[in-house]
């Protein structure tokens, strides 16, 4: 009987949230410039990892596609919000109206057009093969491709290409510089294909290791993606990117971008410098420890408050604590309700992993009702959390000497004092190290957070890796930063262990 329940609570909660998600779908169908226009602001997704379109510079969004969005922002006599994604998430924030437009080296295809309208080209681009000059296996033509383990990033029309042609020797790749760093220092990867402009980029950083073949692979068009069924706001970027060409201001921010700009690295110091100072590097990465501490802060904040009431619920099917059960029946019905969803809860939290939890929760449930992602990650965080301090905090309760209980009653008290004054006081000590262990193991798991493209800690490292390819500073750098504030909260945990321990001597 309880399995039933349990089934029927989860379809209901899974037929609410595609309810809300259809409806939201069919609200954001209106037209779109009438909305820009009054509200005097265009929001516009990219995913800046991908230099010389766009990236990272210190705390600034820089890149050809950037200064291309501020121009069509500029032309459409509005302001321009960037909204920094992962780049396979695209569309999913266009589909959710979280964007107004998304510019980010993309070309339309069809599984593309099926959730997301696209403007005419604003450029065209060689998808291109990088080989390492040092490797035995070099590629020496596009023919031999297919016998070569090449690498790819992942939903990139380069990606499209080699799964249509079928090659077996796919390596996927989140982020260019992770498989250009792959293809210089192992033998994972043979080859990369990827696009023109950011393959010379790296080419001019490394060109004693790296070089182009010299036919490119094929060409696509760059064009900007809009929400489905906004006829008036694509027919308008076309008649911006129209006056933008017959301007040739588009060829003017291509060559603002493609120069030789990259830092030459020789020694640490120079690394340092690189990763560091040069561009004001290390302010992204405060910046990040920012974002990380208000994620933690308010997670475990939202953790403690769930793990005690679903603790709280559920220790009440135990004899120990029948004393917590409401006589009147209405009322013991629906603490028998809630005990139930708790169970679910908590099994469903840990029984699923978080980066699952953590998608689901922003692209499926929250993103389309509006919240951002910070939030988004601060819910997901805390509910996760919460589901492990409800174990912690059962453990503490049963841990309590059931004398005291008693004690407590003989001396006149009620349930509810004896729950606030006796109860939980002793439960703490008996749970506060788990529930510290817990705080130390959420700060590190929040690192995972940039996954929706929230700039934290650890994504900062990784946006730096990937503009300078030099992996040792950026990311020693966060790891020694974890690692400080991991043994801060360690030493907080042992100096109140050690004032508990004096308090009951």
């Amino acid at each position: 009987m309880h399995k039933f329940k349990n089934i029927f609570l989860i379809f209901l909660l899974f037929f609410s949230v595609l309810f809300i998600r259809n409806t939201k779908a069919i609200v954001a169908t209106t037209d779109k410039l009438d909305l820009i226009t009054k509200q005097g602001e265009i929001v516009c997704a990219t995913n800046a990892e991908f230099p010389p379109w766009e990236y990272l510079e210190g705390e600034n969004f820089k890149g050809i596609d950037i200064d291309l969005a501020e121009l069509i922002a500029e032309r459409l006599g509005v302001k321009l919000k960037i909204n920094d994604v992962a780049y396979d998430a695209i569309i999913f924030e266009l589909a959710n109206n979280k964007c107004d437009i998304a510019i980010a080296a993309m070309s339309s295809t069809e599984e593309k057009a099926k959730s997301t309208d696209f403007t005419d080209s604003y450029f065209s681009a060689n998808q291109v093969i990088i080989t390492n000059k040092t490797n035995k296996n070099d590629v020496a033509s596009l023919d031999e491709l297919p016998s070569k383990k090449i690498g790819v990033m992942l939903g990139t029309t380069g990606h499209n290409f080699c799964v249509e042609k079928e090659y077996n020797g796919l390596t996927i790749y989140n982020k260019l510089s992770d498989a250009i760093t792959d293809l210089i220092d192992s033998n994972n990867i043979d080859a990369i294909v990827s696009d023109q402009h950011p393959a010379e980029k790296y080419v001019k950083k490394y060109p004693d290791k790296l070089e182009i073949l010299s036919s490119p692979l094929f060409t696509e068009d760059y064009r900007i993606a809009v929400p489905k069924n906004n006829p008036e706001l694509c027919n308008k970027l076309n008649e911006i990117i129209g006056e933008l060409k017959s301007e040739n201001k588009i060829q003017l921010l291509l060559d603002k971008y493609t120069g030789n700009n990259s830092q030459k690295t020789n020694g640490i110091l120079d690394e340092l410098y690189d990763n560091l100072i040069y561009k004001e590097r290390y302010k992204l990465i405060l910046n990040g420890l920012l974002a990380t501490c208000q994620i933690s802060i308010f997670s475990v904040i939202l953790g403690l408050f769930l793990g005690i009431l679903t603790a709280v619920l559920i220790i009440t099917e135990s004899k120990k604590f029948k004393n917590l059960v409401p006589k009147f029946k209405p009322l013991r019905f629906m603490l028998y309700l809630l005990r139930i969803i708790a169970k679910i809860y908590v099994n469903l939290t840990k029984g699923t992993p978080i980066v699952c939890q953590l998608f689901i929760m922003y692209y499926i449930i929250l993103n389309p009702i509006g919240i951002n992602k910070i939030w988004s990650a601060i819910f997901v965080f805390g509910i996760n959390s919460g589901a492990y301090v409800s174990g912690i905090i059962r453990s503490g309760f049963f841990a309590l000497d059931h004398g005291q209980i008693e004690a407590a009653y003989a001396l006149g008290l009620n349930n509810r004092l004896t729950f606030w004054h006796v109860m939980i006081p002793q439960m703490f000590k008996h749970a506060l190290a788990g529930i510290f262990n817990e705080l130390i193991q959420l700060f590190k798991e929040t690192a995972i957070a940039g996954l929706l493209g929230v700039v934290d800690l650890s994504r900062a490292g990784e946006i730096i890796r990937s503009q300078t390819l030099t992996p040792l500073v950026p990311l020693l750098s966060v790891a020694i930063i974890y690692f400080i504030i991991s043994c801060i909260l360690s030493y907080i945990m042992k100096k109140i262990e050690l004032k508990l321990r004096k308090s009951e001597e």
